[in-house]
């Protein structure tokens, strides 16, 4: 049997956070379980090749039906690859508003304030625009502005301002609030993954070994301790690795939850009903399911756009930029632009977010047995262009729980996306999104709004066409929640309570959504965890 320092399950953004900074001891040994593979195929990492990752790199958890929505059930999706949800991602860089962080130490987080977390949130990254304040210099993941320029970015930017949205150079630093261009986490027009940022410079380090296809089915306990991990290796051999220390779980919002219910911890009612013998009653592991209600408006327009350019010519013609300058359409990411805006006056804590692209695409339905599934995305033969829209801080909550014993059965996620408070915010986002269409400095661009229509006016079309068109924008937070309170799951220290030697690290502690995406946030924590364990607290 083997035996480590610190068993870490999941490599996923946080997971290889932990890796690299655990292991820069070379005393401590450190074993990272993946479930997935290496990131080896080029799509993972050329930007424009995010339509051409393979399903076998993600997590595909059927959701149940969502009688707040009109439209085909979510399939709830998270990265199954060495670097999780970074290596697959939209690598969209925004850190959320410095009014979230101080929620989250206000709901019970003690020491997860917005001071408090800006030395990691710096320490992770190097910034192209330079050190400041608010920014960092030297971290191993690289952020910078997207390589690709498109003109009618600049025209979104400056029509968002006509429409009264203050311009924004960097949302990143003091707060988020207004209009500006978007920032990536690429290196030289390449996704920079936490895979390729943390895991990659460490790899070599002989106190550190991963193992992919790796599936963690029970943590292993005595007398209320963490001692290890059962897994199942890719020729299906089941083995066991005990941890000296500590065992830490990454798996992010689904995988974590589900871990510590086939282990033990969970409702204790739940786990009685499957057969699984309850180590600590947590009835708040697998709740607090939270996510980003997201639709996207359609526009057709004058000038060529980038989905003209996802054909063989085009593909030619941005391969030979791409490799002779790292520039052009194959280093686009899927968000060009933000606006981050209020509806209440207080700009500290955005109530929803735009973020603009200068390409259209479409969706094909599609179905999974007699169901009707997310569809497929495909890029539009005319051109058009993308302003999507997301709810910042959705009330609505939802449920992770276990349907099987089975770690190979996928959880039941039953969460209801809209809540009436959910659904207004995106109606009046939806129509600020057309109003800086209308602007003067992007209207005459515009030569038809294709999605939702110009037929949709009042609020209850607009109501309608929400429920019918928004989905998950697969920002899952929460379901492992950090406080102090009876029913969190972990403390601010991220011990799992009620046990010893045991921690969760990844998006599923996060109490509350941020406003914007939440991979810079999860790496944020896999950057805190690592000294609060280092440390011993």
């Amino acid at each position: 049997m083997s035996v480590f320092d610190y068993v870490v399950v999941g490599a996923g953004s946080a997971g290889c956070v932990l890796a690299n900074r655990l292991s820069e001891s070379p005393d401590t040994t450190v074993l990272v379980l993946e479930a997935g593979g290496w990131d080896y195929s080029p799509f993972l990492h050329v930007p424009v090749g995010m339509r051409q990752i393979r399903a076998s790199t993600s997590w595909q958890y059927p959701a149940e039906p969502d009688p707040s929505r009109t439209g085909p059930p979510s399939v709830w999706k998270g990265g199954k690859v060495v670097g999780g949800s970074s290596s697959v991602n939209g690598q969209v860089w925004t850190r959320g508003a410095p009014a979230d962080f101080d929620a989250w130490a206000a709901e019970g987080a003690t020491g997860w304030d917005y001071e408090s977390v800006l030395p990691y949130f710096k320490r992770a990254e190097t910034f192209s625009g330079g050190g400041d304040h608010y920014r960092g210099a030297d971290g191993p993941l690289h952020v910078s502005h997207s390589r690709m320029h498109h003109p009618l970015t600049d025209a979104f930017v400056e029509a968002a301002q006509e429409a009264g949205h203050p311009l924004n150079p960097d949302y990143n630093g003091k707060g988020p609030h207004g209009v500006g261009h978007v920032q990536v986490s690429q290196r030289r027009g390449l996704r920079h993954s936490t895979a390729r940022a943390y895991l990659g410079p460490a790899r070599r380090r002989r106190n550190l070994t991963v193992e992919t296809h790796a599936l963690a089915t029970r943590i292993r306990f005595s007398g209320g301790r963490a001692t290890g991990i059962e897994y199942r290796t890719r020729r299906g051999a089941h083995e066991i690795v005990e941890a000296r220390r500590e065992v830490i779980v990454a798996g992010g919002a689904f995988e974590s939850p589900k871990l510590l219910q086939l282990s033990g911890i969970g409702p204790a009612d739940e786990l009685r009903a499957l057969g699984i013998d309850v180590l600590q009653d947590s009835p708040g592991v697998g709740r607090n399911l939270q996510e980003h209600p997201t639709l996207r408006m359609v526009f057709g327009v004058t000038v060529p756009t980038l989905n003209m350019q996802l054909n063989l010519p085009g593909v030619v013609r941005g391969g030979a930029d791409f490799v002779l300058r790292g520039r052009g359409a194959a280093t686009a990411p899927p968000t060009h632009a933000f606006v981050f805006g209020d509806l209440d006056g207080d700009t500290a804590k955005p109530d929803y977010e735009l973020y603009f692209a200068p390409f259209g695409i479409m969706t094909i339905e599609r179905k999974r047995g007699p169901q009707l599934m997310n569809g497929i995305v495909v890029p539009m033969k005319e051109p058009a262009i993308s302003v999507g829209v997301e709810a910042c801080h959705p009330r609505a909550q939802g449920t992770v729980s276990l349907r099987s014993t089975d770690p190979d059965v996928a959880p039941n996620v039953s969460h209801q996306l809209l809540t009436p408070e959910d659904l207004r915010t995106l109606v009046l986002a939806s129509r600020a999104a057309r109003a800086i269409t209308e602007a003067p400095a992007f209207r005459d661009f515009v030569t038809a709004e294709l999605a939702p229509g110009p037929s949709v006016q009042t609020d209850a079309e607009w109501e309608e066409w929400v429920r019918a068109k928004s989905g998950a924008l697969y920002h899952p937070i929460g379901t492992c929640r950090m406080g102090s309170d009876p029913e969190a799951v972990v403390d601010p220290q991220l011990r799992v309570n009620g046990v010893e030697g045991l921690r969760v690290v990844d998006a599923s502690v996060m109490p509350s959504l941020i406003a914007g995406h939440t991979n810079a946030a999860a790496i944020m924590i896999g950057e805190r965890a690592a000294d609060l364990i280092r440390a011993g607290r």
